[in-house]
């Protein structure tokens, strides 16, 4: 949104902005959690998923009004690449069950290449290692107004991710440390934000 009103200078500066704003943040992110009792989490969290099954769907069946809306291809893609994910879900066990996802995703990059959906001509062009390339759209502008949908934007995505984990946190039973320290080294906690 903020490419298409002004330019991928003003949105790389946009994004670059975004990431100070985190990293100033995150060490006293910790203090405002008061504010946000469960209900204002609980309601994030129900929006945020309505919109991910909104986003979910029309990756599965398609625009409307597209050709291929509601493909059977399509449905039958997205239901090998669940069904598989839930299947490595149940079976896997500790550690390498944080892999279901990723498993459940080349099961169903296989299926497609196997059913002749996925062209992969592209990638023999491409070199195998590359660096990437700083600012490929040039110098980052800083324009606070244009970044401002994208600040408020992290400030709620903070939020919401905090908001996943204190419920994931009630869901399994564990209460969270109150003393634990953050992951910031304490005197660059003290240096962003002295007492």
């Amino acid at each position: 949104m903020i490419a298409q009103q002004t330019d991928l200078q003003t949105a790389s500066g946009a994004v670059i902005l975004a990431a100070l704003l985190y990293f100033l943040i995150v060490p006293i992110f910790k203090r405002f959690l008061r504010y946000f009792p469960s209900l204002v989490i609980g309601v994030m969290l129900i929006l945020v998923a309505i919109n991910l099954a909104q986003i979910s769907g029309k990756l599965i069946a398609g625009a409307p009004g597209s050709p291929d809306f509601g493909s059977p291809v399509n449905l039958l893609m997205a239901f090998i690449t669940i069904a598989s994910t839930l299947l490595f879900s149940r079976l896997l066990r500790g550690t390498s069950r944080q892999l279901t996802i990723l498993l459940g995703l080349l099961v169903g990059a296989f299926s497609s290449a196997l059913m002749g959906l996925m062209s992969i001509d592209q990638v023999s062009l491409t070199p195998l290692l590359a660096a990437p390339t700083p600012f490929p759209f040039g110098s980052p502008k800083f324009n606070l107004i244009a970044a401002t949908p994208l600040l408020i934007f992290t400030l709620i995505s903070m939020v919401e991710a905090t908001g996943q984990t204190v419920a994931l946190n009630e869901v399994l039973g564990k209460k969270p440390n109150k003393n634990s320290s953050l992951t910031f080294p304490r005197p660059y906690v003290e240096m962003v934000w002295p007492r």
